[in-house]
């Protein structure tokens, strides 16, 4: 505890062992640089003592109880100040004191009618204490004696019904776990504080009301971080917040504001005049950047909103009345979910981005709302370059659709159909000049979509990236067969799979991969292959096979023709025994280095009957 002012004390009545001289310098009614030495019970001792002190002129005007006085109670903070009646200033950070101690002192503000700036911060743990509603009503009733205050500071008590505080100019109750349903106890005070300038409600669980905030014409910065708050909230928020021309800083960060929330503010346009902090939500960079006012209107030319949350496509026309902000735009990314036939009737809402519109992803369409899509509205994206058409659940029903579709597009350069249900029909794709990767990840395809897949990808001469992994597939030489045709490709990956020695042996592969000079990557693992199907690939390849980690080399089938060094016997029968023994003992993943290709691979299967080492 600290005094910023000493009483001067005429008269004391002091026990026995304890002389006036020691308490006139012990901690606080000395400004000594000793009292540092004081210990804690001796200042315990000074405040119980207070009492039995008649003072002449009692100018005490800051108390600030400090957190480490662990032995000082409440009994001692309220005997203190019965006898401060010029105080201004109180601070007591205790983590002991809950909203019962808070109002046990608050009882005796009305011995200090000159307090202005209060501080109080609770125990963490009363966050989680069933609070008496009395004891919350009596702290209201005593902060109202508080007439002149206009700094209060209550964090970790849960107190939220504010009495009408006419002279407030800041108010922190962050950490409060204040919730929507508690918010009314605070409209009514905050409403009477016509002269607060200073508002901080974060760490709260703020989440859907945004109409709290009265009309305050002279707020100046207000914190609302680490809530909850969410788009839902954002119109009546706004409204209150931009309702104060002094306004100039505030803070929104941590919360689940999405894209549609960031578009409302946009729309309000006051951010423009505002220190706006928004980031940690769920709004794309591109936004954050226009709300914090990083990037002038005039200078955007491409808007990316594929990231973090979609926009419903009923909330599109939000977009549609921010887009004329941006008069040098030429290139939008979007995300949109069409859930339900609601959202499904306002899918022509696309048309209005049409002539932008270069990247476009859909979640959450139903079968009926993808087959509705792609033959009313990708004939109209004619300057599509990229679609995200992945866990939208899409079947084979949906291909007539997809094909009619997509063939309009023949700007496309990526295609995702990442996580659906494609199983038998792998006519799907429509020739497309331009397409230069596709992803079909996580599927069913069966062998016998194979065909038809191999079809579609032959016509697409560009093509740099195939993705089929985590599929139904066993034999897929129709597909190697058109990678060879394919002059550019770089990756392909046709990991987890069912693909065995049986129906592709591993040495066909390497085939392919030897006549190939631009392929970079490939992913074969978790496929069935056995042991001896991966030696024959390594040799056939004539690369180098490392274990996964730390790069250890586990076969070289780099050197000289191995299968006449086995035969001949001697150093070269032996150094591929043992090379032989490490790679067939290592079952991790292993990677196959061989000019500027690595190829994944493991073996996990049996050893096929048919395979045959292919001659290098």
């Amino acid at each position: 505890m600290y005094m910023s002012e000493t009483s001067v004390a005429t008269e004391i009545k002091l026990p026995n062992k304890l002389a006036g001289k020691n308490l006139l310098k012990m901690y606080p009614f000395s400004k000594s640089k000793a009292v540092k030495d004081v210990s804690h019970d001796q200042q315990i001792r000074c405040l119980s003592y207070l009492p039995l002190c008649k003072t002449k002129s009692p100018y005490a005007k800051s108390l600030y109880f400090k957190q480490t006085d662990k032995a000082l109670v409440v009994n001692h903070i309220e005997k203190y100040l019965l006898h401060c009646p010029s105080l201004t200033t109180l601070t007591v950070q205790k983590e002991l004191v809950n909203v019962e101690g808070f109002s046990n002192i608050a009882r005796c503000f009305l011995f200090s009618p000159s307090l202005s700036a209060l501080t109080f911060r609770g125990k963490k743990s009363a966050l989680q204490d069933d609070i008496e509603t009395n004891a919350k009503s009596f702290a209201r009733r005593c902060l109202a004696l508080c007439k002149e205050l206009n700094v209060l500071k209550l964090t970790y008590l849960k107190v939220v019904n504010l009495p009408p505080l006419p002279n407030l100019e800041e108010i922190d109750l962050s950490h409060n776990n204040i919730s929507d349903e508690a918010l009314s106890g605070l409209v009514e005070g905050l409403g009477s504080c016509q002269y607060l300038k200073k508002v901080k409600l974060d760490y709260n669980s703020l989440s859907t009301w945004g109409d709290f905030l009265p009309f305050l014409p002279n707020l100046e910065e207000i914190n609302l971080s680490y809530n909850n708050i969410r788009d839902e909230a954002l119109s009546g928020l706004a409204k209150g917040l931009f309702s104060s021309e002094s306004l100039t800083t505030v803070n929104l960060t941590h919360n689940e504001i999405s894209n549609k929330g960031a578009l409302l503010l946009l729309l309000q346009g006051r951010h423009k005049q505002l220190q706006l902090t928004i980031g940690m939500n769920e709004i794309s960079g591109d936004l954050v950047s226009l709300l914090c006012n990083l990037r002038d209107t005039s200078e955007v030319t491409k808007l990316d909103l594929m990231k973090n949350r979609y926009l419903c496509t009923s909330d599109v026309h939000l977009l549609l009345q921010f887009l004329p902000q941006l008069p040098n735009l030429q290139e939008l990314a979007l995300c949109v979910s069409c859930q339900g036939e609601e959202e499904a009737e306002h899918i022509n809402q696309l048309y209005g981005v049409r002539h932008l519109l270069k990247k476009l992803k859909l979640k959450d369409c139903s079968l009926e709302n993808m087959i509705k899509l792609s033959t009313q509205m990708f004939q109209h994206l004619t300057l599509l370059e990229a679609i995200d058409l992945s866990n939208n659940a899409i079947s084979d029903e949906a291909v007539p659709g997809l094909v009619e579709g997509l063939g309009s597009c023949q700007n496309l350069k990526k295609v995702n159909f990442n996580y659906n249900r494609l199983h038998n029909r792998g006519d799907f794709l429509p020739p497309l000049p331009n397409l230069e990767e596709i992803d079909l990840i996580g599927n069913v395809i069966s062998d016998e979509a194979v065909p038809g897949l191999a079809g579609g990808l032959v016509s697409c001469q560009k093509l740099k990236k195939v993705h089929l992994s985590e599929n139904k597939m066993s034999d897929v030489g129709e597909l190697i067969n058109t990678f060879i045709n394919l002059p550019i490709l770089t990756r392909v990956d046709i990991a987890f799979n069912s693909i065995r020695d049986e129906s592709l042996p591993a040495i066909h592969v390497a085939a392919w991969l030897k006549v190939s000079t631009a392929v970079e990557t490939v992913r074969l693992d978790n496929n069935g292959f056995s042991a001896e199907g991966v030696r024959d690939f390594v040799r056939t390849m004539k690369g180098k096979a490392y274990w996964r980690h730390f790069g250890v080399l586990l076969y070289d089938g780099s050197l000289a023709d191995v299968g006449e060094s086995v035969e001949s016997g001697g150093e070269g029968a032996l150094r591929e025994e043992q090379q032989w023994e490490r790679l067939r003992g290592d079952t991790g993943l292993i990677y196959v280095k061989a000019r500027q290709l690595t190829v994944w691979i493991d073996h996990k299967g049996p050893r096929s009957n048919n395979t045959q080492l292919a001659s290098p």
